[in-house]
């Protein structure tokens, strides 16, 4: 072997025993960290919590990073503490809620820059509990009006007005807003009631030739006509607790007015009167068994009636008259049942008093 060959050898095993020894005579290495965080966060609408951010060097010369936020729910603001910082370092990220915030759980991303790096967490609000008020704005009319709610509260059913001062139907929500449920091809709706749950909305609308028409509106179908009973208007005054059957009124074919319960399987089915012409429901039960409401008797007298599943309209007048009788008392509307069909409200004649009065009869198997 050739003497050159071998000092070149030693010459690089030096040049490589110098380079490991002394760190600053290597090319630095490229810029890096990590970014964690330190737990999940609960917080009850209306309050705030806070969660840490570190951010740890991994390689090369520290530089500030800077962290921001994403994937905030509706009303909430947040701020940090520390930030830009040069890792190792860690902020304070603080999360303020207000209590129009929608409740549920969310994925909040926390990312910072240079990089970028990108960790998350879960944000989890629970209800409030503290009374609050929310105002829930118009369709850029003049007014608005609620007319329902679902059985947690979280969706708000009614009518407002849009910049055309048209009467529309909305249905509102802390994340979505008011939302226009639209028409039957005309220009207004009005909304009447809600399904427990929220999803399944009932009330009327105009169509195209201006005329009053029953809807049924969820956010699979959109606002569905019911038709009416052979005349030109329907109403729908209420809905089951699972929004499949759905009460009101409809004109038949002779210009009568008459009580329907509506099931998508059956379509609207008349319910009757009380011996005379006219008659309509106003409510029914959870179950959709129980609807009541008013009808006319062969005196031409509107009496409050009850109807049930078996497909009798009953004069709660006769069926309760031990309640009512010696003082001339009337029940004449029913104008809403207790979820379980066993309480009914409306108005009547109070023998007593000689007045009109709001009643409550408990229907109760053992009464009379």
């Amino acid at each position: 072997m050739k003497v050159s060959t071998i000092l070149h050898g030693l010459l690089m095993f030096f040049a490589l025993l110098i380079f490991s020894s002394c760190p600053e005579l290597r090319p630095p290495s490229s810029f890096d960290y990590s970014l964690t965080v330190s737990a999940n966060l609960t917080v009850t609408a209306g309050q705030s919590g806070s969660v840490t951010i570190s951010r740890t060097l991994v390689s090369g010369t520290s530089q500030p990073v800077t962290l921001a936020v994403s994937g905030l729910p509706t009303g909430v603001t947040h701020n940090f503490t520390n930030n830009p910082c040069s890792p190792t370092c860690s902020s304070t990220l603080t999360l303020v809620t207000s209590t129009a915030t929608p409740t549920g759980t969310y994925t909040i991303a926390v990312t910072g820059t240079p990089g970028p790096r990108t960790t998350s967490f879960v944000l989890t609000v629970n209800p409030s509990d503290r009374a609050r008020l929310t105002w829930l704005d118009t369709l850029g009319g003049a007014g608005s009006g609620a007319r329902g709610v679902s059985a947690d509260g979280s969706v708000v059913v009614g009518w407002a007005e849009d910049a055309a001062g048209n009467a529309r139907a909305f249905r509102w929500t802390a994340s979505a807003g008011m939302q226009d449920l639209g028409t039957l091809a005309g220009n207004w709706g009005i909304v009447h009631a809600i399904s427990a749950d929220g999803s399944v909305v009932v009330g009327w609308a105009g169509d195209a030739a201006g005329n009053a028409h029953a809807f049924r509106w969820t956010a699979s179908t959109g606002m569905r006509d019911l038709g009416t009973l052979g005349g030109s208007y329907s109403y729908a005054y209420g809905v089951s607790a699972l929004g499949s059957v759905v009460v009101g009124a409809a004109y038949n074919a002779k210009g009568r007015l008459r009580a329907f319960r509506w099931t998508a399987s059956a379509g609207m089915q008349d319910l009757g009167t009380l011996g005379g012409s006219e008659s309509a429901a106003s409510g029914v039960s959870a179950d959709g068994r129980v609807v009541v409401g008013g009808a006319e008797d062969a005196a031409g007298h509107f009496h409050a009636f009850r109807w049930t599943a078996g497909g009798r309209m009953e004069d709660l007048n006769t069926t309760y008259a031990a309640l009512l009788s010696p003082d001339g008392s009337v029940l004449e509307s029913a104008d809403a049942v207790s979820p379980d069909g066993r309480y009914i409200v409306g108005q009547g004649l109070n023998g007593a008093t000689g007045r009109e009065e709001a009643y409550l009869l408990d229907t109760h198997p053992g009464t009379p």
